[in-house]
């Protein structure tokens, strides 16, 4: 997978644990900072299905955020799904974990990318499905091709 602000490079950072005022699991995280979104796609360009993703408030001197999860799919079909983030100090605040987990409905099968609008947010513990994987006939015709040296 990779991952990218759709509308330019600036406001996407991998944060450490620990960073004091930032959301904390006990892990990396990718901070998404305000003014950026946060596009994904597989790097083969397959399509894949998107089951849940983990997500904090960005700072703990920030109010919760709204997302918008916007999944393309082929034939110019798009499907939307919105989340309320919890500020950070407020689950703090009630002893709650830092991050909150989202799920998405069904309508996030069989996409080939994924866009989430508004920044000032956390992301963590993605969950896709569905990456196809090549066979193992095909994997043992390349390695024979290989081994022929009719591939380099």
């Amino acid at each position: 997978m990779q991952f990218w602000n759709p509308y330019g490079l600036q406001n996407l950072a991998l944060i450490g644990a620990g960073l004091s005022g930032a959301p904390y699991n006990g892990a990396a995280h990718l901070d998404i900072t305000g003014g950026a979104d946060l596009g994904c796609d597989s790097t083969s360009g397959a399509h894949f299905n998107v089951v849940s993703f983990d997500a904090a408030g960005e700072n703990i001197a920030l109010p919760g955020a709204s997302l918008e999860v916007i999944g393309f799919k082929s034939m110019g079909v798009m499907v939307t799904n919105f989340f309320t983030v919890d500020s950070l100090a407020n689950r703090r605040a009630n002893s709650l974990p830092d991050f909150q987990t989202f799920y998405l409905d069904s309508q996030f099968q069989n996409v080939f990318r994924v866009d989430v609008l508004t920044g000032a947010w956390s992301l963590d513990n993605l969950v896709i499905s569905g990456i196809p994987e090549p066979s193992t006939g095909s994997v043992l015709l390349i390695g024979a091709l290989c081994a022929a040296g009719h591939l380099p």
